[in-house]
């Protein structure tokens, strides 16, 4: 582990401080690897700015998964075995897991695939309300 970080930090030696903030930061929008530009560039600004944000947006990501797959299972396989009004029960359980999941992942890959390009650009691009409870985080 130790020979992949020692290798990290050389390529990031041989970047400027700007390009290394940008690489990094873009890199962070990757889901899970939002801890990087957190724990690598946690002295500057445009680095941690954007750690922040994709760990926020990451976190609702996970969070609403987890309230749909909630629903899904009260809906679906609790309540879709009472005699023929489950039918309904299992179709509210349909929509909301392939239509609402489906909508809310598409979003949260437009907002990272955005961040990271405005990232890479050198831009502090703020998603809305995203950026706003990424503030609030003291990291």
């Amino acid at each position: 582990m130790e020979r992949h970080d020692a290798g990290l930090r050389e390529w990031l030696s041989r970047l400027d401080e700007a390009t290394a903030d940008r690489v990094l930061a873009a890199v962070g929008y990757v889901p899970f690897l939002c801890f990087l530009p957190l724990l690598t560039r946690r002295d500057r600004d445009f680095a941690r700015f954007h750690g922040k944000q994709s760990l926020v947006l990451l976190a609702g990501l996970v969070g609403a998964w987890v309230v749909i797959w909630i629903l899904e299972l009260l809906l679906a396989r609790i309540l879709g075995h009472i005699l023929l009004i489950g039918i309904l029960f299992r179709l509210m359980a349909w929509i909301i897991y392939y239509l609402f999941g489906g909508v809310i992942s598409l979003g949260y890959l437009c907002a990272a695939v955005a961040g990271a390009i405005q990232a890479m650009a050198g831009k502090p691009w703020r998603i809305p309300f995203i950026a706003a409870l990424a503030d609030q985080l003291t990291l």
